[in-house]
């Protein structure tokens, strides 16, 4: 009877307004996106042009005012998750041709991790990208890789940048 209460209030406002299903799920997927990009409640204000409090609003499923997450605001998100990705695939697939072509595993992975946006702007001067999802795509890559057994150095980007050169990569 409790559980039955708890949902009743998360899905009815004071006004009487209902929180349906497809609502709730879409404030759950587009907080669970924010989070898996690495973003804060003011990256996502900044992006969509509001404030903190409302995208806090937009996320909430407990509010006494039930605020649907606007579509350009979902759509951004959904746009940046699904580049996020890409992104990681293209990576551990980068990952496994390199294991094919020696013919075994790499002893190690190395990773950039940035820890600013100037820093993540000096190493990538041609790129729009922000370093929160840069560093998520990393996190999500070692995650990937370690769980197929790869041991994965996450390192300080100007470590890796000294360790690697240009030319390495293409």
């Amino acid at each position: 009877m409790q559980i039955e209460k708890t949902l009743l209030r998360l899905l009815v406002n004071r006004k009487g307004t209902v929180m349906d299903e497809t609502m709730l799920a879409r404030k759950v997927k587009f907080k669970a996106m924010r989070n898996a990009l690495g973003l804060a409640l003011s990256n996502v204000a900044y992006m969509c042009d509001t404030s903190d409090r409302t995208v806090r609003t937009w996320e909430s499923v407990t509010s006494k005012r039930v605020v649907p997450v606007p579509d350009r605001a979902f759509d951004l998100l959904e746009n940046c998750y699904k580049e996020h990705l890409e992104r990681v695939r293209f990576s551990v697939d980068k990952i496994h041709e390199i294991e094919q072509k020696a013919g075994k595993k790499p002893a190690y992975v190395d990773l950039a991790y940035y820890y600013s946006q100037p820093l993540y702007r000096h190493y990538h001067r041609h790129d729009n990208g922000y370093y929160k999802i840069a560093n998520a795509n990393t996190l999500a890559v070692a995650a990937i890789l370690e769980l197929e057994g790869y041991t994965v150095n996450i390192m300080r980007a100007e470590e890796y940048y000294k360790k690697y050169t240009v030319s390495e990569f293409e």
